[in-house]
């Protein structure tokens, strides 16, 4: 296992170099200037924005200019465009925020598409398998933002409950039960909108697994012992079951992210999700480079954490 680590590591390591290559050219390949109102400012002399184009490694060549910004990304000295501020700083006091929040909605998504899944499987053909089914299509066509928007019309607008930022204006008290069920209110309904689309296809999946599992001859073998149903499902069945389910999940990581971008936004969370959204309205170069890099970083990290799962949810796979 220890090897299988290592060398998943070491196979990390180029992939996560050639998405930072990749990254770094599509941003400078974009058009226009990352500090348009500097150099259309009559005000400003030809030495201040010599000065600037140097601090940021603007007169040098590509090539260059990729090393530099790397090694000042590794050593915390790459500053933001937006406020000179280190960006690596910046991310990290947001970073816990969409961190907690990814892994609520993961929480979320497991809890729901698990057990849909295996009731669908179980009832298989009849009226309760094709509700679920009706349920999860409308889960996977609706968007995230769509749904958020109209969440926020009955609970804002209507019910005048506030859900936006990260705590209530006022209510954030050191050390207080208020205070700490007012974050947890906050974090509990944009975690719960950015799950929605993987219970709903996640509960297609399990089911699919379940349904295939459920005609093993080892599961026929378990029912003709005469053990209760639900012994069958959730002690033979279920492990095998969940196995596809593990691999799927590594591959959740990127949507997570991605979709906090969206709905970090419609919620005025302060994570790395509405920061990214900010870094490239205002082209903030440093900051989307230093995001791309983390984000990367995180999903690489979480597929090799499903590789890892997989043995112990089966102590039969070995990693040699």
């Amino acid at each position: 296992m220890l090897t299988f680590i290592i060398r998943r590591l070491l196979i990390s390591i180029p992939i996560l170099i050639g998405i930072t290559l990749v990254s770094f050219f599509i941003i400078h390949l974009a058009p226009g200037s990352p500090y348009p109102g500097l150099e259309m400012n009559p005000k400003v002399s030809p030495e201040v924005r010599e000065l600037m184009k140097k601090a940021y490694h603007f007169d040098e060549p590509l090539p260059k200019r990729y090393y530099m910004i790397m090694r000042d990304m590794l050593t915390g000295e790459l500053r933001s465009f937006k406020d000179d501020q280190p960006v690596l700083q910046k991310i990290g006091n947001r970073l816990p925020a969409t961190l907690a929040l990814n892994a609520v909605a993961l929480i979320f998504t497991v809890a729901g598409a698990v057990p849909l899944g295996i009731y669908a499987a179980r009832y298989r053909g009849t009226w309760r398998d094709q509700a679920v089914t009706v349920i999860s299509f409308m889960g996977i066509a609706l968007p995230g933002f769509w749904i958020a928007y109209m969440l926020l019309l009955v609970v804002v607008g209507q019910m005048h409950v506030p859900v936006l930022g990260m705590t209530t204006y006022g209510m954030l008290v050191p050390n207080s039960g208020v205070g700490l069920a007012d974050r947890i209110w906050h974090l509990f309904l944009p975690s719960l909108i950015l799950s929605l689309g993987g219970i709903a296809a996640e509960s297609r999946y399990m089911r699919g697994s379940m349904t295939d599992t459920l005609i093993q001859d080892y599961v026929r073998t378990a029912r003709a012992k005469g053990l209760p149903e639900e012994q069958v499902v959730y002690k033979h069945a279920l492990r095998n079951a969940l196995l596809p389910m593990i691999t799927i999940l590594g591959l959740m990581l990127p949507g997570l992210l991605g979709g906090a971008v969206i709905i970090e936004t419609i919620f005025a969370y302060p994570g790395i999700g509405r920061m990214a959204y900010d870094s490239v309205l205002s082209r903030d170069y440093p900051t989307i480079m230093t995001l791309n890099t983390i984000t990367a970083a995180l999903v690489l990290t979480g597929n090799l954490i499903a590789d890892v799962l997989y043995a112990v949810v089966d102590p039969r796979i070995r990693f040699e």
